[in-house]
């Protein structure tokens, strides 16, 4: 039964893992876009 606890803290664990590596993921890409719209801004505002 100590067995059955392991692997599902273990797969709880895993899925945290993969919720934080996916929020980061989507972090970056968000601040990269937006990086990008605000370079665009100023370019367009500078011509």
């Amino acid at each position: 039964m100590r067995h059955v606890l392991a692997l599902a803290r273990l797969r709880d664990a895993q899925r945290q893992l993969g919720a934080e590596a996916l929020r980061h993921r989507l972090g970056s890409a968000l601040a990269r876009v937006i990086l990008r719209r605000d370079f665009a801004e100023r370019r367009v505002g500078m011509s």
